[in-house]
């Protein structure tokens, strides 16, 4: 995945080294971890691809982060429909523990980059006053 280069050169001189550059596999290989960041629902793995967001085309990066909000909002949607006893001695069924969990995935979306842009839009949308069509294109 990395491939030994020689120095250019105009590199200042000093003590031996050895530089290396990327192979158009290991190239894949990022872009592929990268893809799978962006639409994972664990917040170490989607800050690693949120950081790294400039190596992908910007439409491909909407994309999956479109795809990602999608994935929030059906789990989300699918932990608020679980059915749940006020009084149960199965944890699995309690209505706080099920709430949390549903909670939890509402803030994700709220915290995802494309919840934050549809929310400032309703928020804009309710504010305005005037009559005319607004347009958010995210590419």
């Amino acid at each position: 995945m990395t491939k030994k280069v020689n120095s250019k050169n105009d590199v200042k001189l000093g003590p031996s080294r050895t530089e290396y550059t990327t192979t158009k596999q290991g190239e894949s290989e990022i872009a592929t971890f990268l893809e799978s960041a962006l639409v994972n629902v664990d917040i170490q793995q989607f800050a690693f691809g949120i950081a790294f967001t400039d190596i992908l085309p910007r439409k491909k990066v909407t994309t999956l982060l479109k795809q990602r909000y999608n994935v929030l909002k059906e789990s989300a949607n699918f932990l608020r429909s679980l059915p749940t006893d006020e009084l149960s001695r199965n944890p699995f069924k309690h209505p706080e523990l099920v709430g949390l969990w549903a909670d939890s995935e509402h803030a994700k979306i709220g915290h995802s980059v494309i919840g934050t842009f549809r929310s400032l839009f309703l928020q804009y949308c309710k504010q305005s006053s005037t009559k005319s069509i607004v347009l958010i294109v995210l590419c």
